[in-house]
């Protein structure tokens, strides 16, 4: 089972991964454990795992799915270890783990994980661009420098991450921290 949702969330994209699983199809916690397929960047590329945490031990263990689509990296801590578990700004959270050849999951329910190759955008704003190509020189013969607000290096925005992403991935985030007793 767990072979044919992964392929699907992470080879299909965000609205059909999301059909093929459903609302929470992806999370169980249930008792002592809590399990969540989720989906992180290895190399670049998509792949799926289970995030475990066992409440009576508070072992963390991240498993890669059982299928080619999934991670290459296992991770495995004990409450002590795990340094931190927050969202941020992009889509996902971190499991920040203190020792271990993956230091730092980037997770994210695996219903959502097309976001996780989401980027912030850049807005090229060309003044800065256009006087140095120009070849402007200022009084003193040096070559123009544009700067402050009116001048223009890229700027970045951030992609907008939709209520239900966003939600998930609290979700998952603040079940990780009970989990561990935090």
């Amino acid at each position: 089972m767990f072979k044919i949702l992964f392929a699907a969330a992470l080879s299909l994209g965000t609205a059909i991964g999301s059909a093929a699983i459903g609302a929470d199809d992806w999370f169980s916690d249930e008792g002592d454990k809590l399990a969540m397929m989720v989906a992180k960047l290895e190399n670049g590329k998509l792949c799926g795992g289970v995030l475990r945490v066992n409440r009576a031990s508070h072992a963390l263990v991240f498993e890669p799915a059982p299928s080619e689509m999934g991670c290459k990296n296992a991770a495995e801590a004990k409450p002590a270890d795990v340094r931190s578990v927050k969202t941020g700004d992009g889509a996902g959270f971190v499991v920040e783990l203190q020792s271990g050849k993956e230091r730092k999951l980037l997770l994210i329910p695996l219903p959502h994980a097309q976001w996780l190759l989401a980027k912030p955008m850049v807005k090229e704003n060309n003044t800065r661009q256009q006087v140095e190509s120009a070849g402007l020189r200022g009084p003193d013969g040096e070559p123009m420098r544009v700067g402050g607000s009116a001048g223009g290096g890229p700027k970045t925005t951030a992609v907008e991450i939709p209520a239900n992403v966003a939600s998930d991935t609290k979700r998952a985030a603040d079940a990780v921290l009970s989990a561990l007793g935090r």
